[in-house]
């Protein structure tokens, strides 16, 4: 799973709409369409959507985040 499809299937699943979701995530709405159009997310808006899927206990998607910031990092 890519990264924007990632956050596309989380949104859905939190049932939030791009500008809700972008508004728990502290970034613009534009970034998330963004993301969710293929753009990757900045290193800090990664670990935030690492810390939400945590919080959220969507383990799976966390997990593809996890292994994004990860590799931005090296």
């Amino acid at each position: 799973m890519t990264t924007s499809e990632a956050i596309k299937e989380f949104r859905y699943r939190l049932n939030m709409s791009q500008q809700a979701f972008a508004t728990a995530l502290g970034i613009s709405m534009r970034a998330v369409a963004n993301y969710e159009a293929g753009r990757s997310p900045q290193p800090r808006q990664m670990s935030r959507l690492e810390r939400f899927a945590a919080a959220q206990r969507a383990n799976d998607l966390r997990t593809v985040f996890k292994e994004a910031l990860a590799k931005q990092l090296e």
